[in-house]
């Protein structure tokens, strides 16, 4: 082998490792939080939380807890939203609820306001679960 194969070789493979490590840590957390700025927001985040966040009006934080059994994956999103505009967005979307009991529903997906503070969103939760 030449040395500049050799030398390929293990600058793919130094490239290689770190992702690998990193997919496997990601596989065997429950629990992860992360920003938008992360490659975890890029794998674990669902779309319609994509979706809501560009309506957040201060830097939005995630959590993810995966699926386990009959336990559904579930999805925080932390920021101040406005009731209404996520209320009009959720209808828009499809989603069947009211804002009186802070939950909403489409298909497998729900989403249930956590923490409202003066017409305000704080928190909310979103839950996936499998068939």
């Amino acid at each position: 082998m030449s040395k500049k194969s050799y030398v390929t070789i293990s600058i793919v493979f130094v490239l290689i490792l770190p992702i690998f490590i990193y997919a496997l840590m990601m596989q065997f957390a429950e629990d992860r939080q992360y920003s938008q700025n992360s490659l975890d927001y890029l794998i674990l985040t669902p779309e319609d939380i994509v979706d809501i966040k560009d309506l957040c009006q201060t830097a939005p934080q995630f959590r993810y807890r995966s699926a386990d059994g009959p336990k559904p994956m579930m999805m925080q999103l932390d920021c101040h939203l406005d009731t209404k505009t996520l209320h009009s967005y959720l209808s828009q979307k499809k989603y069947i609820g009211d804002s009186t009991h802070r939950t909403y529903r489409q298909g497998t997906s729900e989403i249930i306001l956590t923490d409202v503070q003066d017409g305000a969103v704080q928190s909310l939760m979103f839950l996936e679960y499998t068939q």
